[in-house]
């Protein structure tokens, strides 16, 4: 069975705990992610709009890093994506992406 692919739009790659779960969540397996060149920008400016702290350099290295990481991912726009989305059914999306976080949660947890 081939893996669902989710597209993650910048409102889930901005704030870093959920980018982490995701991407997690990719790299075992769970589902193939996409972005766009412009999702990567959006969330980059979002984190820069409230974290003047932070260095914009810094960041483009974990943006590199989700590339490198993923090299597939932004090889899709989204109106591709969405496009395919709708050729599948959302329940079985849905469903495949509950259970991998079930197992994810197992395996982290020391009973897988």
């Amino acid at each position: 069975m081939a893996k669902p692919i989710a597209f993650l739009d910048a409102n889930v790659l901005y704030p870093a705990p959920v980018r982490d779960l995701l991407l997690n969540l990719a790299d075992v397996g769970s589902y193939q992610p996409k972005w766009s060149a412009e999702v990567q920008e959006e969330w980059l400016r979002s984190i820069l709009l409230v974290r003047n702290d932070l260095d914009r350099d810094r960041l483009l290295q974990s943006q590199i890093a989700m590339d490198a990481a993923f090299p597939d991912a932004m090889e899709i726009t989204a109106d591709q994506f969405f496009s395919q989305v709708f050729s599948n059914s959302f329940d079985d999306v849905i469903q495949t992406f509950n259970a991998q976080v079930a197992k994810l949660r197992m395996s982290r947890s020391g009973i897988a």
